[in-house]
């Protein structure tokens, strides 16, 4: 994750092989040889349903651990939905770490 840089250009023939970025604090650029790009492009957290039940930062987003457990056993912060559906997993199944 680079949050304080910019993407100029992807490249690749038939898929993403590189992204050329440019450092946002002297503005140079950088190639980055990948093969997957994963863009975020914000939001606003829809807490309000669960405001009163757990903490939320000053953004609002609901704070979890590195697992996405919040204080409550059962509910879990889902910003990364797929670690949170791991989390989520292994709560209802313990010992279950099978695909």
């Amino acid at each position: 994750m680079l949050p304080a840089a910019t993407v100029q250009r992807i490249e690749g023939d038939e898929r993403v092989e590189r992204v050329v970025i440019a450092l946002a604090e002297d503005d140079t650029e950088q190639t980055l040889d990948i093969h997957l790009i994963f863009v975020e492009i914000g939001f606003r957290p829809a807490t309000a349903i669960v405001k009163d039940l757990v903490e939320l930062n000053d953004h609002g987003e609901v704070i979890g651990d590195r697992e996405n457990l919040t204080g409550i056993p059962g509910l879990f912060a889902a910003g990364d939905g797929a670690r949170a559906a791991l989390s989520a997993k292994r709560f209802v199944r313990p010992g279950d770490w099978g695909g």
